[in-house]
């Protein structure tokens, strides 16, 4: 992950690639030398290695489950990523859906005390959306980072019902599990591209002829015991 040329190892028989710098034309020289697999990231192609990704279909997946749910008013909240915001935001109001969403803050906290959600940017975006005449019955989180957040924000605070209000995320955190009502995530199969990307490394090690290919697989919404 974001390695220079001069860090990688002298001795390497191959390598999956997670959030390189492919712009660094001296690492890209070496690693085409080498067996490599990308794992997700820009689905842009790149004929020199394989890829293994998720379909870009997560705001897709968002907006139709507050669809077949009933939901009329909802929001989105977090920064964009890929195209989760626009596609979750085009879905919605295509289908007649009143929507709201934030400027598109950044999701972590970027203090020295480490990862965690950006409260403050959090708790202002509910505040917001607390005045609107309608308030949104569903909200779309870009992350499970932001839907942790907005989670605890909602329970400290009572600026809004959480038990009235259906929270979906991305990614599928293991952390989840511990918040009531647990919202709900889509889940990457970030387990499953990661079993493909090194089966595929394995194959390519031993038939380095082997045409490159792009796996994507298909994400899921992972239900809690969640308001509809």
């Amino acid at each position: 992950k974001n390695q220079s040329c001069e860090s990688l190892p002298k001795k390497l028989d191959g390598a999956i690639l997670f959030n390189v710098d492919l712009s660094d034309l001296t690492l890209l020289q070496k690693l085409r030398s080498l067996p490599c697999v990308r794992v997700m990231g820009s689905t842009e192609k790149f004929d020199y290695f394989d890829h293994v990704t998720y379909e870009s279909v997560i705001g897709d997946l968002a907006a139709n489950y507050f669809i077949k749910h009933g939901h009329k008013t909802v929001a989105c909240l977090g920064e964009e990523i890929g195209v989760r915001k626009q596609s979750f935001l085009k879905r919605c109001k295509s289908a007649g859906l009143v929507t709201y969403t934030d400027s598109g803050f950044s999701v972590e906290d970027e203090s020295p005390r480490g990862h965690k959600p950006n409260f403050i940017e959090i708790y202002n975006a509910v505040e917001k959306l607390s005045k609107q005449e309608v308030l949104p019955t569903a909200i779309f989180t870009t992350s499970d980072t932001v839907a942790i957040g907005l989670h605890q924000i909602l329970l400290a605070h009572q600026i809004m019902d959480i038990k009235k209000i259906c929270i979906i995320g991305v990614n599928n955190d293991y952390v989840l599990d511990n918040l009531y009502p647990r919202p709900l995530s889509v889940d990457i199969q970030v387990e499953s591209i990661a079993d493909q990307a090194i089966e595929r490394l394995f194959l390519r090690m031993k038939n380095p002829q082997e045409p490159i290919r792009q796996l994507y697989l298909t994400p899921i919404i992972s239900e809690g015991n969640n308001f509809p």
